[in-house]
């Protein structure tokens, strides 16, 4: 039970990481043109939020539920 709540819980947070990363890509590039060059900015967001606030929300809900 504790493997596939703590699988659901990192799937559940990487995939609202990356949603925030395209969220914010999406507010920065409001209205502008689309080019090759945008995934410079993209990448690195993805890699903050999606991996890094991925991270640390898994670590929190995990500790919220004490699930290891």
């Amino acid at each position: 039970m504790d493997d596939s709540l703590s699988f659901t819980i990192n799937l559940i947070s990487y995939i609202a990481g990356a949603w925030v990363a395209f969220k914010i890509f999406d507010y920065k590039k409001k209205g502008e043109q689309r080019s090759p060059k945008d995934g410079r900015l993209l990448w690195p967001l993805l890699l903050v939020f999606g991996l890094g606030g991925g991270s640390l929300m898994a670590f929190v809900l995990k500790s919220w539920l004490g699930v290891q």
